[in-house]
């Protein structure tokens, strides 16, 4: 394969999540004539970064945090990059219990809902409580066919409401309040890791074609952790074009295409890099930081106010605190063991309470010596001990509005099924070189799918901008 380039294209990637790796992926594998540096400023590629080793009846297990669980039917070009990568995954039957916990009670709540899962034994529901009436369950199962009759209804036809939050559709539909409250917020809630206000912003059409595609489907996980997805995506690269501990601290125009960044590596000495084009996998807040150097060295100019335009687009993306605990505390649990679920959801136990969280743990390996658990968004009173954590992160999570949807789309546009690069990518000219942004706030519900479709189109534009053939994307995805 020639290129007209006489020097390889320069293409920088900061930050190494899913988005930034399948980047760099798509650019170089079976490409010749690109050059891509990956920059990662923590001392392990990001999409790992958090994940733990753990010792399990006399193996180590490795643990991805947070975790990661996707269906086959809204991830396709995720599970087709899996396959393509030779990355094994297992599917999923998930048994959980639903939970409410008062601020006055001690140890883990008893669960209202029990649900067995597909493959485990045991009456598949057990219902206490307000749960228990024949009326709520009557309601609850008219309520969850309603909803998904609806979004399949919707999906199918093309038609979603455009403007209305989810929290506004529900209150409009015939669902009862109790179902919505009790069953359907808390779910989601911790899907998105979000609280309940930020489920009800969240816009209507992303939702239910979230629901429509993952209904009756199989969910699965990547055996082993996503460690071998990390090594899979990065082993074709030389070494020194994977520089993690590199905090980017200044980000500047070299010339009308190219860019120039100076950042600090993990021994500590500064260095300055010249790229033809700039990628970022990072969160829309990091970006924003970053750009804003570079808008303050383009002023006064055409380009600061193409620049300008990006820091209102991404600043109007919303970024919530989302903490994850690794530990193996049972003491958060529900007091009989005969409760443990695979997922335990727990959430505060006063109504209309929609500033609040989903606690959600996660038993990931139990045995009578042992019970290794994750939690995420522990509720106060439900923290694991400090004497029984493994490891506690931090992160911020994308969480979508009507307001963030109508800025995303000046990054990544939707016709229909099919999506495209909005006219904030690249350079403000349209021509070579240029700023690209990729990540899982890109497409749907924020996911491990707008990773890769997101990477997909930047590689694409990229490659075709410098006469490059990169039908081989298509033939890894498609």
């Amino acid at each position: 394969m020639t290129t007209k380039e006489a020097t390889p294209i320069r293409v920088a990637v900061v930050g190494s999540g899913l988005a930034g790796l399948a980047t760099a992926y798509f650019l170089t594998r079976n490409t010749r004539g690109v050059d891509v540096t990956l920059y990662e400023r923590h001392a392990a590629l990001g999409m790992d970064a958090e994940s733990v080793t753990v010792e399990h009846e006399g193996e180590h297990q490795r643990i991805d945090v947070p975790m990661r669980a996707f269906s086959a039917a809204y991830y396709p070009n995720l599970v087709a990059l899996y396959k393509h990568l030779r990355i094994g995954f297992d599917p999923q039957s998930f048994s959980f219990s639903f939970a409410h916990k008062t601020d006055d009670a001690h140890g883990g709540p008893v669960p209202d809902f029990l649900y067995r899962g597909r493959r485990n034994k045991g009456p598949r529901c057990i219902r206490r409580g307000s749960m228990a009436r024949p009326l709520f369950w009557v309601s609850t199962v008219w309520s969850y066919l309603v909803m998904v009759i609806l979004a399949w209804l919707y999906t199918v036809c093309g038609y979603t409401p455009h403007r209305r939050t989810f929290g506004e559709w529900c209150d409009s539909i015939w669902m009862a309040q109790s179902f919505v409250d009790e069953l359907l917020y808390p779910m989601f809630s911790s899907i998105m890791t979000a609280d309940m206000a930020a489920v009800r912003a969240m816009p209507t059409r992303e939702v239910l074609e979230y629901v429509a595609h993952t209904f009756l489907y199989r969910h699965y996980r990547v055996r082993g952790g996503v460690s071998q997805v990390v090594h899979a995506l990065t082993d074709h690269l030389p070494a020194d074009r994977v520089r993690v501990g590199a905090t980017i601290t200044d980000v500047f125009p070299v010339d009308t295409h190219r860019i120039g960044l100076r950042y600090k590596a993990s021994d500590g000495s500064q260095a300055e890099a010249v790229y033809d084009h700039l990628i970022f996998g990072s969160q829309a807040t990091q970006t924003a930081i970053m750009l804003q150097w570079y808008h303050d060295h383009t002023q006064p100019s055409s380009r600061a106010i193409f620049c300008a335009q990006l820091l209102a687009q991404l600043r109007a993306l919303h970024y919530k605190k989302s903490t994850v605990v690794c530990h193996t505390d049972t003491g958060i649990l529900p007091p009989d063991e005969a409760d443990w679920r695979d997922l335990n959801f727990v959430t505060p136990a006063c109504k209309g309470a929609h500033d609040a969280y989903t606690m959600a743990t996660h038993v990931i390996h139990r045995s009578p010596a042992q019970v290794v658990m994750q939690t995420t968004n522990p509720l106060p009173q439900l923290f694991p001990a400090a004497d029984k954590t493994i490891r506690q992160s931090t992160f911020d999570r994308f969480v979508l509005t009507l307001e963030g949807r109508q800025a995303r789309e000046h990054f990544f546009q939707r016709r229909g099924k099919r999506r495209t690069l909005g006219p904030l990518q690249g350079s403000p000219d349209g021509g070579g070189g240029g700023v690209w942004f990729t990540g899982s706030w890109s497409y749907g519900v924020p996911l491990l799918e707008g990773c890769v479709t997101s990477a997909r189109l930047v590689a694409e534009r990229i490659l075709q901008q410098h006469d490059l053939d990169a039908s081989h994307i298509a033939s890894i995805l498609d």
